[in-house]
């Protein structure tokens, strides 16, 4: 018998480890984003980070980024087009990053991202808001927009 696919951990790569996988199938965040995701909604990218202390997931799809943090009593959903995306930032901070998104009327900022998947999840969003921004020639951590651009010291 075939197993179900499962849209939110069938990322279409094999950059994920079995006992990774093993982990996020258990995870209260990935059950929330199972219900949020629309019909043939796909999830491209996935990140575990860290938001105002617990731990949650950040998800890009092919339709759009979407965060959840399933708490005990209630969630945090936070759903960004990419058109909407009015920068993305982001800072080294040892193994691990923080990654800051913000668009006209919200904003996220998380942690403790490991490093190798935040970076694959960063250049994939570049690619996506591609249409609309650009890196910065000298700064590759900052997107312009409109001539604008963000610096992080």
């Amino acid at each position: 018998m075939q197993k179900d696919t499962d849209l939110v951990l069938d990322i279409p790569s094999n950059f994920r480890e079995e006992d990774e996988i093993e982990v996020l199938e258990e995870s209260e965040d990935i059950a929330k984003l199972r219900t949020i995701l629309d019909k043939g909604e796909v999830v491209l990218r996935l990140i575990l980070c860290i938001h105002e202390g617990t731990e949650a997931v950040l998800v890009a799809t092919n339709k759009r980024v979407v965060f959840c943090n399933k708490k005990f009593i209630n969630s945090t959903v936070i759903i960004m087009s990419y058109s909407s995306i009015a920068s993305v930032l982001f800072q080294k901070e040892g193994v691990f990053m923080r990654i800051t998104l913000a668009s006209v009327d919200q904003s996220l900022m998380i942690a403790g991202v490991d490093r190798m998947h935040g970076n694959r999840f960063v250049r994939f969003l570049g690619d996506k808001i591609g249409k609309y921004y650009k890196p910065l020639e000298k700064n590759l951590k900052v997107y312009e927009y409109k001539n604008e651009g963000i610096v992080l010291d």
